[in-house]
């Protein structure tokens, strides 16, 4: 099973039976009816369904999207993923943010471990 690993628990959402996470679009990788296992810092935490996805640019996902997902207003969530993924690269090129397109995928525990 493949894990979705966090190293933060952003507003304490691994807690709650339905969550949402912002990653870069894969749409191979995530898909509605796949399961994960969800680990914090490399501690397993749940089982976790894929219930929806959205797609889109940082600039149209609206803001209160970033304030549930993180806790933190959209600038502060953007700065963070910006952060996140500053050495990351897309076909050996550098992300670019305005035209990046990310899945904010929402989850529902199947079993807490």
């Amino acid at each position: 099973m493949e894990e979705l690993k966090y190293n933060t628990n952003w507003n304490n959402k691994l807690d709650c039976p339905i969550h949402s996470t912002i990653r870069l679009h894969n749409n191979k990788k995530y898909q509605v009816g796949k399961q994960f296992k969800e680990t914090l810092k490399g501690i397993e935490k749940n089982i976790v369904e894929v219930v929806e996805i959205r797609t889109g640019t940082l600039k149209i996902i609206p803001s209160y999207v970033f304030r549930q997902d993180t806790g933190l207003t959209e600038k502060e969530t953007i700065d963070m993923i910006r952060t996140m993924y500053k050495n990351f690269l897309i076909n050996e090129n550098p992300i670019d943010f305005e035209t990046q397109q990310f899945n904010v995928i929402y989850l529902k525990i199947v079993k807490k471990l």
